[in-house]
């Protein structure tokens, strides 16, 4: 019995104490973290990933160069149970140091400063010759750069003395050349030039000063193509004559050949004068039965494509860079069904700006509704009008612009197209006629003869007599200009 009593005493002492325990803990408030340290700071979209340095309540960060300090996002790592404003992962404005608070859990802070700045720029290892002109000449002599071949051409007037010429150049951005620019040099012979970048690289170009043609002679020399052109004829690869309108083995001459290349056999591309025997010009001429370049086109011609050494020259109008080309010339001669010539064009695998006489007496044939090969001959064009229009058709021909609504076969005029600031200009014996706000790209001129009439005309469709494949369209060329 007095056992059980001790035993009873002992378990009442026991939860005395449990319960008093409870009573000291539920009194007791526990403490709060004060921890507010920004532990890390880091741009993680840089490449490679840039880390502040952390002093104190500092911090400073070295970012490249050409970084965009207006919206970068940093991430940034705090103290356990602590936030940050402004928020991890949220742009910022860095081009002025930024600050950044850090509350603790028990709602004490701390502000932190963050200063960006960039790095240094590197060296740059742009060496390119851009221009190289005489600005001594009017109009100034401007020569041609071949990045791909490192090479310069420019010519001078014939019989210029090139042993003390004076050139003007342009190079990379914090580039030098030598010898300097505004130097004089004997150019009777090629001189090279060397480009140093700012990074130490160096680059050779070799340049090559050329007395302009005499203006007498093969057409190339009249008209000063300079090697930038090449032509296309309607006689066949092996300079035969046809007749037949077969398509892709029209005859081309490159710019090598060009320069002494003339045709006189059937007086498709010759030098000749004007009937009053004063200006010396270029005879354009095709026949309606001949070759043509593709099966993308139905007519022949005698054309000038853009060209150089590097290969076809295309050329977008989107920059400050002028592409300009001025034309003297005449249309001297139209078919007779169809009396439709071209004269300029500016290309891209559409007809962007197409420059077309359009005769006032064509044929006329009415097709088959079943075959168009096959119709009737309802008026035959008059070979002894040659009175018509002039009219530069532009973006495929969608739409026009007169140019000469009383225009007389021979008559001469002065035609100049211009592509710049996603523009083209079109001034027709100085003035202008068509300012188009257009960006065009792939582009190139074209000038000669290209006949708008064939021996198939039926057959492909028109609703012109089918040509005389002998009938003759052409164009002559006083002047040409090309920049």
């Amino acid at each position: 019995m007095k056992q059980k009593l001790l035993g009873f005493i002992g378990l009442a002492i026991l939860l005395m104490s449990t319960f008093t325990g409870c009573k000291e803990d539920e009194g007791e408030e526990p403490s709060l973290d004060d921890s507010k340290q920004i532990e890390v700071f880091s741009f993680d979209e840089l490449d490679p990933v840039v880390t502040g340095t952390i002093a104190e309540t500092n911090i400073t960060m070295t970012v490249p160069y050409d970084t965009d300090l207006t919206t970068l996002i940093p991430t940034i790592v705090v103290s356990p149970n602590a936030t940050v404003s402004p928020e991890s992962g949220v742009a910022q404005d860095f081009s002025t140091p930024v600050t950044y608070t850090v509350t603790a859990q028990d709602e004490s802070t701390q502000a932190y400063t963050v200063t960006v700045t960039l790095g240094e720029e590197p060296p740059s290892d742009e060496k390119f010759l851009l221009t190289f002109a005489f600005e001594a000449y009017d109009p100034t002599a401007v020569g041609i750069v071949y990045e791909k071949y490192k090479e310069v051409d420019a010519w001078v007037p014939y019989q210029e003395n090139r042993s003390s010429l004076t050139p003007t150049i342009t190079v990379s951005e914090n580039a030098t050349i030598t010898p300097a620019s505004g130097v004089a040099q004997d150019f009777t012979g090629p001189v090279t030039y060397t480009v140093t970048a700012e990074d130490g690289s160096t680059q050779e170009y070799v340049v090559n000063v050329h007395e302009d043609e005499d203006g007498t002679g093969f057409p190339s020399s009249v008209l000063h193509m300079r090697g930038l052109w090449k032509i296309t004829l309607p006689l066949n690869k092996s300079g035969e004559y046809v007749t037949d309108n077969h398509a892709s083995d029209a005859l081309e001459i490159k710019p090598e050949e060009l320069a002494t290349y003339e045709e006189t056999m059937y007086n498709f591309f010759e030098t000749v004068q004007d009937k009053e025997g004063n200006d010396i010009g270029v005879r354009f001429a095709t026949n309606c039965g001949g070759e043509r370049t593709s099966s993308g086109t139905y007519y022949p011609r005698t054309e000038l494509r853009e060209y150089n050494r590097s290969g076809n020259t295309d050329w977008s109008n989107e920059g400050s860079t002028m592409h300009r080309m001025y034309l003297k010339q005449a249309i001297t001669k139209a078919p007779t069904q169809k009396p439709q010539v071209v004269a300029g064009q500016i290309h891209n695998g559409d007809d962007q700006i197409l420059i077309r006489y359009t005769g006032n007496s064509p044929g006329k044939y009415q097709r088959s509704s079943d075959d168009p090969c096959v119709g009737t001959v309802t008026q035959e064009g008059d070979p002894n009008d040659n009175t018509g229009y002039l009219a530069c058709f532009y973006e495929n021909s969608n739409h026009v612009v007169p140019l000469d609504l009383d225009y007389t076969l021979g008559d001469v005029f002065e035609l100049e197209i211009i592509a710049q600031n996603n523009q083209v200009i079109v001034n027709y014996n100085g003035e202008n006629k068509l300012t188009w706000d257009k960006t065009l790209k792939s582009c190139y001129f074209k000038a000669g003869c290209y006949s708008q009439s064939s021996a198939q005309n039926q057959c492909n469709g028109k609703s012109s007599p089918d040509e005389d494949p002998d009938e003759i369209a052409e164009v002559i060329i006083y002047e040409l200009e090309l920049q």
